[in-house]
């Protein structure tokens, strides 16, 4: 990851601060907390901007309307089936803080809790008419699941090369992808691995947080781009 060497000015004794891993004066800790926590704020606001992420488009316009209620903490258990119709009624879930279950009603039921949590949720429905769950006819509801798994991977360090990290610009989905390559159709299938696998990667260019009296610099930077997006 390139780094911005203007970023290592300062002077005098430094410290590591434990939970950061970077360089500062031994009184600068409370500096460091307000540091990071206005930069993550930042870098949040940077991220959603450029990223879809459904917290900060969809959701955010459909409470803006007046007419979309948002419940957080709330652990979908199980969809609720009127038997009589056979038709589904609504949800009932788990408050993560209290414990309590709860039950709401709606015309209609949106299931949309990625690979794992919406075949939970349809399993844990199972009804006297539909004891392996709800859409589960075939009987293949909890096989063949397909989701995206990140469970490895590496980074490094370049020179900048000159550039200048900034806290303003965007954060674009963009860099690298090798496509799968191993077990395609037609090739002779790999004796120790079933499936297949590609590379992803990307780069940018970062401030130095271990740098002495960063985090001085790095306020400033956060406080001013804070001021110019309000």
């Amino acid at each position: 990851m390139p780094r911005d060497a203007g970023s290592q000015s300062g002077e005098g004794k430094t410290t590591s601060d434990g939970n950061t891993g970077a360089l500062c004066e031994p009184d600068a800790a409370a500096e460091w907390a307000r540091t990071l926590s206005l930069l993550r704020t930042v870098r949040a606001g940077m991220r959603d901007a450029f990223v879809f992420n459904s917290a900060f488009t969809t959701v955010a316009d459909s409470v803006r309307t007046g007419n979309c209620t948002l419940i957080s903490n709330a652990m979908v258990h199980k969809v609720l089936l009127n038997e009589k119709t056979n038709r589904v009624r609504g949800v009932l879930y788990v408050d993560r803080n209290t414990k309590e279950t709860r039950e709401i009603f709606a015309r209609v039921v949106i299931l949309c809790a990625q690979a794992q949590e919406s075949t939970r949720i349809l399993l844990n429905s199972a009804t006297r008419e539909y004891p392996n769950g709800l859409a589960n006819s075939s009987g293949v509801l909890g096989h063949y699941l397909t989701a995206h798994v990140r469970s490895g991977g590496g980074n490094g360090e370049l020179p900048a090369f000159g550039e200048k990290a900034s806290l303003g610009g965007p954060i674009k989905p963009v860099g690298i992808y090798v496509a799968r390559f191993r077990n395609l159709k037609g090739q002779e299938p790999t004796k120790n691995f079933l499936r297949g696998f590609g590379y992803e990667g990307e780069s940018n260019i970062d401030f130095d947080w271990r740098a002495p009296d960063s985090a001085k610099h790095t306020r400033k930077r956060c406080a001013s781009h804070v001021r110019d997006s309000a």
